[in-house]
C-alpha cells in the first residue's frame, strides 16, 4: 500500500508485467505484490495529459501555419508593390 492517494491515472508494473492498482482505505492506492523480492513501477499517465499535450501540438502547429501563410502573404504583397511603374 502506498501513502499516496489513488488516481485513475496511475499505471503499474511489477517485474516488467502490467499490474492492477487498487483503492485501499477509501483514498489510497495498493499494488498486489508476491512473496519475495520485486520491482515496482508506478507512472502517473492520465488521459487528460495525454489529451491536453495533443491539443497543444496541434494547437502551436495551427499557429505556426497561420503566421506563415500572413509572412508569405506579406512577401507576395511587398514583391508585387516593386513591379509598379
Amino acid at each position: 500500500m502506498l501513502s499516496e492517494i489513488w488516481d485513475p491515472g496511475w499505471v503499474a508494473s511489477v517485474d516488467g508485467t502490467a499490474s492492477p492498482i487498487y483503492l485501499a482505505d477509501h483514498t489510497l492506492r495498493a499494488v498486489p505484490v508476491s512473496a519475495g523480492n520485486h520491482v515496482v513501477e508506478l507512472r502517473y499517465e492520465p488521459t487528460s495529459l495525454r489529451l491536453g499535450v495533443a491539443l497543444t501540438l496541434i494547437t502551436a502547429l495551427l499557429i505556426l501555419a497561420v503566421w506563415g501563410g500572413l509572412m508569405e502573404k506579406e512577401r507576395r504583397s511587398r514583391a508585387g508593390t516593386r513591379n509598379l511603374p
